[in-house]
């Protein structure tokens, strides 16, 4: 099933800007508030997710002590394996949590996460989004 993506091209110019003005902590932020109020809106604990949580655990490591990014980009690659065997919702949930996480090595997977959220709401909404 394809998901239509109701896109403003305005609106999406104004997201890319201010992405493009975040510091590293700033995006850090956002990603955590993502991580912590966006699995409440699929009723998913990403907490009991082995493999997610080490990368969040990984994550925020990586914010604090600026350590290598090798590991975080394994378990990266690893969730995003996990989205390819699951239906669209969680396919789509589990990509923007890789592409939220993939932000420590380069800020513009927000927006990558954003679309991905974009596809949440429409499967969730059954594509009457607006």
């Amino acid at each position: 099933m394809k998901i239509k993506i109701i896109d403003d091209d305005s609106l999406r110019t104004i997201i890319v800007e201010k992405i493009k003005n975040l510091t590293e902590n700033e995006i850090y932020d956002y990603c955590i508030f993502l991580l912590n109020n966006c699995s409440s809106y699929i009723d998913y604990d990403y907490e009991k997710d082995v493999i997610i949580e080490m990368a969040v655990n990984e994550f925020e490591r990586y914010n604090k002590e600026r350590t290598k990014l090798n590991s975080l980009r394994k378990m990266i690659f690893n969730i995003h394996a996990k989205a390819r065997i699951h239906d669209d919702l969680m396919k789509n949930y589990l990509r923007s949590i890789g592409h939220l996480l993939a932000t420590a090595h380069v800020k513009q997977h927000l927006e990558v996460a954003l679309d991905y959220w974009i596809k949440v709401a429409n499967v969730k909404s059954n594509g009457d989004i607006k």
